[in-house]
Parts: C-alpha cells; sequence; structure tokens
C-alpha cells in the first residue's frame, strides 16, 4: 500500500496543532475580561447543478455534481488537473472538511489518461477528504502528469445515510510539483438535505360584503407554511356559496369551476413562516334570505403536512335582505 500524499497529511497535522494551541491560549486567558473578538467567515455558497465548478487554483478544477442532496443520493466529484511545465509531474488535489457525511469510496474513473495513482474518499482524524494523486513518488515513472498535459478523473459515492441535514464547508487543496495552491473560492458549501421534510400548511379565510347592494362576497384566502421546512408546492380550495354566479380578481395561479362553485390556488416555494394570500370577489345570484357558508381546505400540499388540524378554515356569511349581506 502506498503512503498518503504529503499534503493532506501535513494540513491535517497544522489542523491539529492549531487547535491544540487555540485551546491553550483559551485556558491561559480564561480568567481575563472577555472582549469583542472580530468573526470571519470565508465559506462561500456555489449553486448546485450538474458538474458545477465549486473551486479553482492556478492548476486544478474540482467539480460536483451536487451541492445539495439527501441521504443515499448519488454525488459525483470531478477533479481536472493541468501540468504548463515541459516536464511529467507530482500533483495532488481534492479536499477536506470537519466530519462525514460523504461515503468513504474508491470508484474512481479516469477520464483523461493517465489514471490516477491514487483515488479515494476516505476518513482520518476527524476529518474526511478527497485524494486524487499523480505521480507519486516518482512522476517520471508513477504516471505524473504529462508535460504539457492535463488529466481528469472522477469518483462517485453517496451522501452517508446518518448523515445530519444541515450546511457543511468544505476546503480545496491541491499541489503541483509539491507546492500547495490557492483556491477560488477558499471554501465552499454542501448541504445535506432532510431525508423525510415536513411542512405544515395552515389554511386561513376572510370574509367581506361587498360594496352596498353589490351581492358580492370579498374573500382573502391565505396559505401559511408552518414548517419546519420549504413548502415546494400546494393546492387550496375554496367552495363558494351555491348563489355564487361569478368571480373575479383572481391571479394566474387560480383558477374558477362555476358549476363546482370552487376557486383552486396553486403555491410553490413557500418558506418556513412565510405567507401566501389571495383575494377575490365572488358574486352572490341572491333568492332567499339565510347563510352564505364557504370553507378553504388544502387539498394537496408537497412535502408532507404533519398536522391536518389547521387543513381547513370556514367563514359564513348573512343574507339580510335580497340586496344587502353581512359578514
Amino acid at each position: 500500500m502506498r503512503n498518503q500524499p504529503f499534503l493532506r497529511q501535513k494540513t491535517l497535522a497544522v489542523r491539529a496543532l492549531a487547535t491544540a494551541v487555540t485551546v491553550a491560549a483559551a485556558m491561559a486567558t480564561a480568567a481575563l475580561p472577555a472582549t469583542a473578538a472580530p468573526t470571519t467567515n470565508t465559506a462561500v455558497s456555489a449553486v448546485s447543478a450538474a458538474n458545477a465548478v465549486v473551486a479553482q487554483s492556478a492548476h486544478h478544477t474540482l467539480e460536483f455534481s451536487t451541492l445539495a442532496a439527501k441521504p443515499g443520493d448519488t454525488v459525483t466529484i470531478t477533479a481536472t488537473t493541468t501540468n504548463d511545465t515541459g516536464e511529467p509531474t507530482f500533483s495532488e488535489s481534492g479536499f477536506f472538511y470537519e466530519g462525514a457525511i460523504l461515503t468513504d469510496s474508491t470508484d474512481c474513473t479516469g477520464l483523461q489518461e493517465p489514471d490516477p495513482i491514487g483515488c479515494e474518499i476516505s476518513q482520518n482524524s476527524g476529518y474526511q477528504s478527497l485524494d486524487v494523486y499523480y505521480g507519486y513518488p516518482d512522476p517520471d515513472v508513477d504516471g505524473g502528469v504529462p508535460a504539457n498535459g492535463s488529466v481528469k478523473a472522477s469518483i462517485t459515492t453517496t451522501v452517508a445515510a446518518d448523515a445530519e441535514p444541515g450546511t457543511y464547508t468544505i476546503e480545496p487543496y491541491g499541489a503541483i510539483n509539491t507546492y500547495p495552491e490557492d483556491f477560488t473560492p477558499a471554501s465552499f458549501t454542501f448541504t445535506v438535505l432532510d431525508d423525510n421534510p415536513e411542512a405544515d400548511l395552515a389554511v386561513g379565510l376572510q370574509a367581506t360584503a361587498g360594496p352596498a347592494a353589490s351581492t358580492s362576497i370579498i374573500y382573502t384566502q391565505t396559505a401559511t407554511n408552518n414548517g419546519p421546512d420549504t413548502l415546494a408546492t400546494a393546492t387550496v380550495t375554496t367552495k363558494l356559496p351555491a348563489r355564487t354566479s361569478g368571480v373575479t380578481g383572481l391571479p394566474a395561479t387560480c383558477g374558477y369551476n362555476n358549476s363546482a362553485k370552487t376557486v383552486t390556488c396553486t403555491y410553490s416555494s413557500l418558506a418556513s413562516g412565510a405567507a401566501a394570500t389571495t383575494t377575490f370577489t365572488a358574486k352572490q345570484s341572491l333568492i332567499s334570505l339565510g347563510s352564505l357558508p364557504a370553507t378553504a381546505t388544502r387539498t394537496t400540499s408537497s412535502p408532507t403536512d404533519p398536522n391536518p388540524a389547521n387543513d381547513q378554515a370556514t367563514v359564513s356569511c348573512t343574507v339580510l335582505t335580497g340586496l344587502i349581506i353581512t359578514c
């Protein structure tokens, strides 16, 4: 078995030393008055996309098939290295982060020869890393990156079954001929999505009598996402009074069925805590005095709604005379 490339080992060792120094310094200064310290966050979010370039250096490019996935989902990572010198060279690239959200893997595919002599996702000292390396220890005989050429390889893994939902900061690294290179961005994020997301959609309905002698009712239908996750899609249907003769003021996301006396509205991409409101006017054909009930109901939604108790709301207006409605 070959020794692991020097760069990741050196990086992890430096991190361990830095952690030890930080702990020691904290112990030494524990008795001192607290002072405000500046905070820095170098994490840069990248947009999830097929083969999205997430980080680059002078000679390395790192791509992810996605930057947001659920446990069990497949993730493919592609590493490309170029050599602009006249001799074969050693190369190492990859990433590391604290924790372990990916399944360890050696399922590596060379996309541009020569194939890497090492290509794996593995765990070490509380970190997980990807290592792709060529030409170690001797680039002339151990498949180094060709002179004035490039190499490319991909490795496929899955999000670990026990990965906790959340956003993780990943740091890319790389070296050419043992010289480390800076990446842009210096870090990026990967999001583990909830494997069983839920969005509690609460339905509301209000009614106001229209202008005097208009024989109309103004309805306000509300869809509120109580979370905890984002509501992807939902439909809410309001059953109007049987005397409804027509509806006006509907947005493009709603439709009216005159025979069923229903208004159905579609909602999408509603963040946790957000609400969407739809207002429309229903004309009434008044024949006799009495009640005009209306009920709004959540008919479909995604992801799962965990609380059916707030899926429906009812409001009622009353016909006082042939031309007067009160709500």
